[in-house]
């Protein structure tokens, strides 16, 4: 299926979303745009539903997220160190000192 989805942005939010893909002052592209839009897509049918344990162990797992920003705070009240958050992804260390990616999709929290 091909799909034709419209997203308007302002100036700012294109230089927003360009610093944080280039990693510099840049406004980002259609074709990056696309890019990013098509991996948040795989990632989200790569995904592979948590086990009963694995969520008893890590509650926040099962928990619905409005955002990769939230989920950050919530590591924060919880001891873990962030090591990098470019909106996209998230890295952080836990109390008990390993070191995890995590990235959102459909509201759940998926962990490396």
């Amino acid at each position: 299926m091909k799909t034709n989805i419209g997203i308007e942005l302002t100036e700012d939010q294109r230089i927003d979303l360009g610093q944080k893909y280039y990693k510099k002052k840049k406004p980002i592209t259609r074709a990056d745009l696309n890019i990013i839009v098509k991996d948040y897509i795989n990632k989200i049918l790569e995904a592979e539903s948590y086990t009963l344990t694995e969520k008893q162990e890590n509650p926040f797992l099962a928990k619905e997220w409005s955002s990769l920003s939230q989920f950050r705070d919530h590591l924060r009240q919880q001891d873990f160190t962030i090591l990098s958050f470019d909106g996209f992804q998230l890295i952080a260390r836990g109390p008990d000192k390993q070191v995890h990616t995590y990235s959102l999709a459909l509201g759940k929290v998926y962990k490396d």
